[in-house]
């Protein structure tokens, strides 16, 4: 089965907007997850993403991946990046430092009951 979904918001008073593209293929036992992000704050902008490839074996799941942690990037996260880039004021540069910090490689399992 494969999937696409794209979530834009725009927040006037923090001149801040973010849009996000989730695109996920199954081709079984593989799934594969892509899904970058970009940011505009005060006229600057940021682009990050996730990438995972991951395996299935009944109820367990396997997942490779690089880029932010697909827990950040939950289309419904509140607790999104953007408090990044509000919480360092006028200092973009420092919103786009914390999130490089948390754009790396990861290895995940998970088992479902």
């Amino acid at each position: 089965a494969n999937s696409v979904s794209f979530v834009g918001k725009y927040y006037p008073d923090e001149k801040l907007g973010e849009t996000v593209l989730v695109a996920s293929s199954k081709i079984l036992p593989l799934v594969f997850d892509f899904s970058p992000r970009y940011f505009s704050h005060c006229g600057k902008s940021w682009i990050s993403y996730s990438a995972s490839v991951g395996i299935v074996f009944k109820k367990l799941k396997v997942k490779l991946g690089t880029g932010l942690s697909p827990r950040s990037f939950s289309l419904f996260d509140e607790n999104d990046r953007r408090e990044d880039f509000l919480y360092n004021g006028e200092k973009i540069n420092s919103g786009e430092e914390n999130l490089e910090k948390q754009e790396k490689l990861w290895l995940r399992a998970v088992l479902s009951f």
